[in-house]
């Protein structure tokens, strides 16, 4: 700018002393002319003054004009300066610097432009920084693209997703994932002309639902595309495990109801049998009976225990006493089996559901009995170590493969199935015993191999009643 300005001041101030030493020469060489006697000869005298008079003018010329220039350019240099500034960040002038009047008004202008440009900028900086928490604080994932596929918008989950980190927003999609079935499924909603595509991403053996949805944009905008991710894992297995419970429970009811319906048509079918044989189908019946009732009763007990609902009072109870008692009733069918029980008790009083801590007892004791090898051992322990209790049931049943143990808390599952009905197992037990200890905030360990037998260890904490 201040170029072009010295530029065209030095220009114009050629000419005037071009036309000023025009004109000086002209009247002094008019002059001389009438004491020389010709004009040649009056200008050949002038032609000295003439240089000198111009170059005084030049420079004096010069001088002022180089004075008038710097009052103008440093203040029209300044406001400059200042309106590059302020497309960066706010900047203040003070128009008394200047002492042009126009100056001064163009000054308050810049200063009333750039605190509204810094306020704007500060509102919009707030609205991001909210709307960045607001979308990190979802469990969702939520990825805003361009009709580029650029990533104008990406929150936490998405990252963790993704497995990308939030310095990808400005970059192509294909920089936030290698994942062809994602990238795939973006291509197809492009094709499809912005209709909504679902798909299940696999990632770390989670399923995330993904689902695309095209966004117009405004004006000339070329719109874009949102991306929700959610992860659907616990919820797909919850279904799954609903829908295998009801077929699980429907197989363990069929099976004793088929038994009762056969023995009770043949009783009542007219033909002549022994005593013995009304007898021994009676006792079936009731075998059965009783083996559905306990069924039933199982499934509503865990049934209970997943939703939350209360199953009883927590009250200080005698551990010791209770292990005790669930022992000598199980006693009479180890002997039947030909087991020996052994019994180690310690003086253990703890905060807990009486009935719950029953049925965890009772169905350790019990399997560790049906699953025994015949004539072979059972060992119960119970000590205290520190604030908790710690209840140990060993047996010298055949090991559980490595592939079974953490499957063995499953509701309904079975390591060896047949062994499991001819035992009359339903498949619940330890899945009972799984939800106790969960609800009381215990742990329980499993450690089979064919030296050690089989050994499940309870660790509960002992509280304080409330």
């Amino acid at each position: 700018m201040r170029r072009a300005i010295d530029r065209r001041v030095a220009l114009l101030v050629v000419i005037a002393l071009a036309i000023c030493a025009a004109i000086c020469a002209l009247i002094y060489g008019a002059s001389m002319a009438r004491a020389y006697g010709s004009i040649s000869a009056g200008l050949h005298a002038a032609l000295p003054a003439v240089i000198f008079a111009a170059a005084v003018a030049f420079v004096v010329t010069m001088l002022l004009t180089g004075r008038w220039m710097r009052g103008v350019i440093r203040p029209l240099q300044a406001l400059n300066h200042s309106l590059e500034q302020a497309e960066a960040d706010s900047v203040t002038l003070t128009p008394e610097d200047y002492k042009y009047e126009e100056l001064q008004e163009l000054a308050g202008k810049i200063n009333t432009m750039s605190a509204d440009i810094g306020a704007h900028i500060a509102r919009m900086e707030d609205e991001q920084d909210k709307t960045g928490l607001i979308l990190d604080s979802v469990k969702e994932g939520f990825i805003l693209l361009d009709g580029n596929q650029k990533v104008l918008m990406i929150n936490q989950s998405a990252c963790a997703y993704l497995g990308c980190d939030k310095s990808v927003i400005g970059r192509h999609l294909i920089y936030c994932t290698r994942n062809m079935q994602l990238l795939d499924a973006m291509d197809l909603i492009v094709n499809r002309e912005g209709k909504k595509t679902s798909i299940d991403l696999l990632v770390n053996g989670r399923v995330i639902e993904t689902e695309f949805a095209a966004v117009s944009g405004r004006h000339d905008s070329t719109g874009g595309t949102i991306i929700t991710m959610t992860d659907a894992t616990e919820r797909r297995n919850a279904v799954k495990m609903r829908r295998d419970f009801f077929s699980n429970a429907s197989h363990e009811l069929k099976t004793p109801i088929t038994s009762i319906k056969g023995s009770a048509e043949l009783l009542c079918s007219g033909i002549d049998l022994e005593e013995s044989q009304r007898s021994e189908l009676l006792r079936h019946i009731g075998l059965e009976t009783e083996r559905m009732s306990e069924l039933i009763n199982d499934i509503i007990l865990i049934s209970r225990m997943e939703s939350g609902e209360p199953t009883g009072t927590e009250e200080a109870v005698d551990f010791t006493v209770l292990v005790e008692e669930c022992f000598d009733e199980v006693s009479p069918i180890a002997e039947q089996c030909g087991l020996t029980m052994h019994l180690v008790l310690a003086p253990v009083v703890l905060v807990g559901n009486r009935k719950n801590l029953r049925d965890l007892v009772s169905n350790l004791l019990v399997n560790a009995v049906k699953y025994n090898r015949p004539e072979g051992q059972v060992d119960v322990a119970l000590r205290e170590d520190g604030d908790t209790a710690v209840l140990s049931v060993r047996n010298d049943g055949e090991p559980i493969a490595p592939e079974h143990q953490r499957r063995v808390f499953e509701r309904f599952y079975r390591v060896d199935s047949g062994r499991s009905k001819q035992a009359g197992g339903s498949g619940l037990g330890l899945a009972i015993v799984k939800h106790v200890v969960d609800s009381h905030g215990g742990t329980i360990d499993l450690e089979s191999s064919a030296a050690l037998g089989t050994k499940f260890t309870v660790t509960l904490p002992k509280h304080e009643l409330q």
